[in-house]
């Protein structure tokens, strides 16, 4: 399984699988967790479906940090879900708003660039950002973007994460708060897979549940007849 890094604009270097190795080390410790369990989702195929990600998969400290975008047809990016720990970093409830809601005007280009490289390529990208709130202070995050499939085989969630490197600085440092990123990398997925790129993963008997209710179709069984008899119904009218 072959995977590339893409550095601002266009170098690229090889990895492992666990983004481990030089040139695409992700710092915090939840930023690899999200990662590893997206990818131990992903198996051999460009992106999980976005109904195999559960909370429970995910687990209760990481999805206070984790976030899901959904890219409209419109072309907008919108929070989907968002952890607790969104909401105390950037000051505000982001679920409904727009992706846009967490980086600085200028910067906002830049997020729909690494946006579309997320979902085009498919591919993972790992920001680096600072909010800044006095002259020198920055709280440093880390950003995870990973791509998710619908149901429909289209290429339209993101499942994501932020996490703060320096926390004596963000304890003291006020919100709301908006990002700039200082860097950014991207991880595509190069090279022969030993699994179809699209295909479900085989071998599980029972489906996964996901974040969303969906309720399930109800079907008829038959039975109790004997071969040439005529069959009854199974409701009758009683009249008083």
């Amino acid at each position: 399984m072959g995977y590339n890094i893409i550095d601002f604009p266009s170098r690229r270097r090889s990895m492992s699988q666990n983004g481990s190795e030089i040139g695409f080390e992700m710092k915090h410790s939840g930023t690899q967790r999200l990662f590893e369990y997206w990818s131990d989702l992903r198996g051999g195929r460009s992106a999980p479906y976005k109904s195999e990600v559960t909370a429970r998969g995910i687990g209760r400290t990481l999805a206070s940090n984790t976030f899901v975008l959904e890219n409209l047809p419109d072309g907008a990016r919108r929070f989907r879900l968002a952890g607790s720990a969104l909401h105390d970093l950037f000051g505000h409830e982001l679920r409904g708003m727009s992706a846009n809601a967490i980086v600085e005007q200028d910067q906002q280009a830049r997020l729909r660039s690494l946006l579309d490289d997320c979902l085009a390529a498919p591919a993972v990208c790992v920001l680096q950002c600072e909010a800044h709130f006095g002259s020198s202070d920055a709280i440093k995050v880390e950003i995870l973007l990973a791509p998710l499939r619908s149901d429909f085989d289209q290429m339209n969630r993101v499942l994501g994460a932020a996490h703060v490197l320096n926390d004596s600085i963000y304890d003291v440092a006020p919100a709301p708060r908006k990002c700039r990123i200082t860097s950014a990398r991207t991880l595509d997925f190069a090279g022969p897979n030993q699994f179809d790129a699209d295909a479900p993963l085989p071998g599980f008997a029972d489906p996964v549940s996901s974040f969303d209710f969906e309720s399930h179709s109800l079907s008829a069984i038959e039975g109790g007849a004997k071969t040439g008899e005529p069959r009854r119904g199974h409701l009758k009218v009683v009249k008083d």
